[in-house]
């Protein structure tokens, strides 16, 4: 990030140079409720810390806690840095505040250097940092090496400059961002009303799954900790989501032996269910596809096969994934302290609307095309969101170079990820009215 010619007024600084003074952060005795009780300053961690101009802290302290601890007040204006658990996070302090250990605070001389300038700067530089030594056993920052970092220190006026372009064009490209994120909720919104417009029909019979499962419900091998780490793969409840079994992911493996291994062994187009897990999580399945090895499941899971001379499997994995699959899946759920669960009675009692086997593989082939539109959109308008990331660290490295931005870089950066958005917004639109969404 620093350049070897700089521009000119340009100074190569370190961070210690533009600071009146570097103070460390501290937690008060949460044993001592006259530290905590009545308190009247705020207490800031990094869970607190959401943005360089966004602090949301949930605790204060005593001033007796701050005379008796090694906490210390930052003043406002200050910045905030982490430098251990959520290195990487800084704020301005927006009034005095007080932080914990794992932050160091900077009190800078403001005849030297513009708070904003230092904000964004030092946002550059601890990134990185972090990148530098990314794949080291690096555990945070020292004080030594924040203080040490190289600074590039324009004159005030440029400073100020500098900040105000910064900040104009990321607002822009806020909107531009912003926009792609709508884009991918109401891609979710899609999805979920393509289900439901061609799955649900009261002109089809409504049965229960329970007379089209011709083996299972079965629940899952438990094994204790100490038989992983060898042996068969198992699928857990992460190696699946939204009917889809990822064979990519990352499988643990289970020692058994040959009697567990027959009893618990995935068969193609089994179908798998997720019966234990927070609420908004059980009900989850996924269709097994593509194994090349035998594999089990684990006690968390239930699996059963269906008679596919009268239902689709694809079909059905389809309903259970759909808004109302999973209405009818958690609607005996048992809700206890920490998840909920179902049990084999609350799936087989799942009802739907059911046609003819030919109309089920045809409404199939129908569902995934849209679907396969829906993934497509989503791929480009994720790849456009790391890409206005990227523009974004392009962005301050130009800025702290001395370099200005011109009209061409102002056009890549805002308003192709908002023609983009507009581009898929457009699209939805399109197939929404075809179907009569929305």
């Amino acid at each position: 990030m620093i350049t070897k010619q700089l521009p000119e007024g340009w100074k190569k600084v370190k961070v210690s140079d533009v600071c009146i003074k570097v103070i460390g952060g501290g937690t008060p005795s949460t044993q001592n409720n006259e530290y905590w009780q009545d308190g009247t300053i705020d207490w800031v961690t990094s869970a607190d810390i959401y943005g360089i101009k966004d602090i949301r802290p949930r605790k204060k302290i005593t001033l007796k806690a701050v005379k008796e601890s090694t906490t210390n007040i930052l003043p406002k204006g200050g910045i905030i840095i982490v430098t251990r658990v959520g290195l990487g996070k800084l704020a301005i302090a927006p009034y005095d505040l007080c932080f914990s250990q794992d932050s160091q605070g900077l009190i800078l001389n403001e005849k030297v250097i513009d708070t904003a300038y230092a904000l964004w700067f030092l946002s550059k530089a601890v990134q990185v940092f972090k990148y530098e030594n990314r794949g080291t056993t690096i555990s945070g920052v020292t004080k030594k090496q924040l203080i040490d970092l190289p600074l590039l220190l324009p004159p005030i006026p440029v400073q100020q400059a500098i900040v105000s372009k910064i900040e104009e064009i990321f607002s822009e490209l806020e909107v531009g961002v912003n926009e792609l994120k709508t884009a991918l909720a109401r891609l979710k919104i899609y999805r979920q009303a393509v289900l439901h417009h061609y799955l649900i029909n009261p002109n089809w019979e409504r049965v229960k799954l329970g007379k089209l499962i011709i083996s299972g419900p079965q629940n899952g091998l438990y094994k204790p900790q100490s038989f992983y780490g060898l042996g068969n793969r198992i699928v857990r409840i992460d190696n699946f989501y939204d009917g889809v079994l990822n064979l990519e992911g990352s499988f643990r493996r289970v020692q058994i032996d040959l009697s567990e291994l027959t009893l618990y062994k995935l068969n193609q187009d089994d179908i798998l269910i997720n019966r234990v897990n927070s609420m908004s999580h059980i009900g989850k399945c996924a269709l097994v596809k593509g194994l090349t090895e035998g594999t089990v499941f684990e006690s968390n899971i239930m699996r059963f096969a269906l008679n596919t001379q009268v239902a689709s499997t694809q079909f059905v994995v389809h309903y259970l994934t759909s808004p109302a699959g999973l209405e009818e899946l958690r609607k005996n759920a048992k809700q206890a302290v920490n998840q909920a669960s179902i049990n084999q009675q609350d799936v087989k009692g799942v009802e739907m609307f059911l046609p003819d086997l030919a109309t089920q593989t045809q409404i199939v082939s129908e569902i995934e095309a849209r679907l396969s539109e829906a993934d497509a959109m989503e791929s480009t308008i994720r790849q456009e969101l790391v890409r206005a990331e990227n523009l974004r660290h392009s962005i301050l490295k130009k800025a702290f170079e001395g370099k200005l931005f011109t009209d061409l870089i102002r056009e890549v950066v805002i308003e192709e990820p908002t023609a983009q958005y507009q581009a898929v917004s457009k699209s939805l639109n399109s197939r929404s009215e075809q179907l009569s969404l929305f």
